[in-house]
């Protein structure tokens, strides 16, 4: 039952992040996993490495730009729909390297 409950958070979490609308309809959750991104330069060669750590870090720069362009660069908005303090926020902005 737990492990139901962690997929619906995520679902929801990755629904709201995606999406730039304030009431998720239906069309905004998908069943089948995001398809792998296609760019060139360090983010493929870090996909292609095949470690979980770089799948992670990979995953999380996504995530954090996705919330930034859904939020309008707003960062406080944007660490409230990742579920992260403004803190961690940043951390990670700096981390990756994102303006």
């Amino acid at each position: 039952m737990a492990g139901n409950v962690r997929s619906l958070e995520h679902a929801i979490e990755r629904a709201a992040v995606l999406s730039d609308k304030e009431i998720l309809e239906p069309g905004d959750f998908r069943k089948e996993p995001l398809p792998a991104p296609r760019s060139s330069g360090e983010q493929e060669q870090r996909a292609g490495s095949g470690t979980l750590r770089d799948a992670v870090e990979l995953a999380e720069r996504q995530a954090i730009t996705a919330a930034l362009a859904a939020a309008e660069g707003n960062r406080r908005e944007a660490a409230k729909r990742l579920g992260v303090s403004l803190r961690t926020l940043f951390y990670k902005m700096d981390r990756y390297g994102i303006d």
